[in-house]
């Protein structure tokens, strides 16, 4: 008779059930994933049993795509399926009333080789190939690396060439990738369409650079659409001290043969951000098709010898820029920059009355800053603001609630209205 496995077990278990599934490192049960006390060790034997509608819950702790050191290897993601971090049942953290995914880190890690060397990291964290209807939601994405290669690699490749796609990731942060094009994210469109959702999502320190190229494109997040129309969104999110060794130090689109694709960036700071080529510190754009939408946000730079330019257009797009903060845009770069958005502001100023500790990446608001209460209270998608703060208050004490311009909304210590 043939041994039934956990991971069998769990399959005959689960079915076509659309239920939990549980993930800890620590569980000591019999490990079939139907729950916490027997939790699934490895998050590759929930991803098998998924299907549409099933939620993989996942205590905190670091998974790797795979224990040897087949750098080809990644979470691959199937469509319908709801992805959570952020939990803890050593400390009762073991639902959604109780999840916790700033205190409780749940980190998904490409670094299967020796600690601190790279050079064995994971291609790609996270794949998914003509996906929709999937929701990421508390997770860290780090340590994707092809450094030796020249291999495609990032912390997520979200490719599409069959379907439309639909994907929403939130509370995610993406930190310490290295990719030959796109850092964290690629979102790749051949001949379909695809729309990303990013909400509450933070950047840092992801870096692209292709050797044989020698040059990167897009440190966090390249958008390359071919034959195909896309929509990606960034809704309080933030994106700092990302670099691309090239073009577009935290994004790079690229639109190509009669595609169009659309950039949302709603009360979103990009901040710090380092494009080697002088083009587009924040975004570069390469082709026509594209539309940008910048909406109660800040994009800005005050990197020593670096030309305040933030938004780089190969050619004009359609650019919409609103009740935000941009240092730079170059909308027609044979005739060079067009401006500061608003230009009324003062560029040497900004830092010091805008930001609490701009040099230690504290990106929250100083009492002074002239963003509080700038922005568009129509354009407000979501409740909170990155650190969870309420996001339309009245912060100037005018006596009207007004939501602020940037990924934090500022709190001052009086009595409410």
């Amino acid at each position: 008779m043939k041994k039934l496995t956990p991971l069998l077990i769990a399959i005959l278990f689960f079915g076509e059930l659309t239920a939990q599934v549980y993930v800890d490192e620590n569980a000591n049960g019999t490990n079939n994933g139907a729950s916490w006390n027997n939790a699934f060790t490895d998050l590759q034997s929930a991803i098998a049993i998924a299907v549409s509608g099933t939620e993989i819950w996942i205590a905190e702790g670091i998974y790797k795509p795979t224990s040897t050191t087949d750098r080809t290897i990644s979470f691959n993601l199937p469509s319908g399926i709801s992805i959570y971090g952020g939990f803890s049942p050593a400390n009762g953290s073991i639902d959604m009333a109780t999840r916790d995914s700033d205190t409780y880190e749940t980190i998904l890690s490409g670094e299967i080789g020796t600690v601190g060397n790279d050079n064995d990291n994971t291609y790609i964290v996270v794949s998914t190939t003509d996906v929709t209807n999937l929701t990421a939601d508390g997770l860290i994405i780090q340590d994707a690396s092809a450094r030796g290669t020249e291999e495609a690699s990032a912390g997520w490749l979200y490719s599409n060439v069959s379907t439309v796609s639909q994907i929403n990731i939130s509370r995610c942060i993406f930190r310490n990738n290295q990719g030959t094009l796109g850092g964290a994210f690629i979102n790749l469109s051949v001949n379909s369409d695809a729309n990303v959702y990013f909400e509450h999502c933070i950047f840092s320190g992801n870096v692209s650079y292709f050797t044989t190229l020698g040059t990167g494109f897009g440190g966090a997040i390249i958008n390359f659409q071919l034959l195909s129309n896309s929509q990606m969104t960034l809704d309080n999110c933030l994106l700092y001290d990302n670099a691309a060794v090239g073009y577009g130090g935290a994004i790079y689109n690229n639109n190509q043969n009669n595609s169009s694709l659309e950039l949302n960036v709603i009360n979103s700071s990009i901040c710090k951000n380092f494009a080697s080529a002088g083009k587009g510190n924040a975004i570069y754009n390469e082709g026509e098709g594209i539309s940008m939408n910048i909406v109660n946000s800040i994009l800005w730079n005050s990197k020593v010898n670096i030309t305040p330019k933030e938004i780089t257009n190969q050619v004009p797009i359609s650019l919409n820029i609103s009740n935000s903060f941009v240092v730079g845009v170059d909308n027609t770069p044979s005739n060079g920059l067009d401006g500061i958005f608003p230009s009324s502001i003062s560029f040497a100023l900004v830092e010091n009355i805008t930001f609490n500790d701009y040099a230690n990446n504290d990106f929250t608001q100083t009492d002074f800053a002239w963003t509080r209460d700038a922005g568009d209270n129509t354009e407000v998608n979501v409740l909170e603001d990155l650190i969870r703060n309420n996001r339309i208050l009245d912060g100037n004490n005018d006596g009207t609630a007004t939501v602020d311009i940037g990924v934090y909304e500022y709190k001052r210590d009086c009595l409410p209205l």
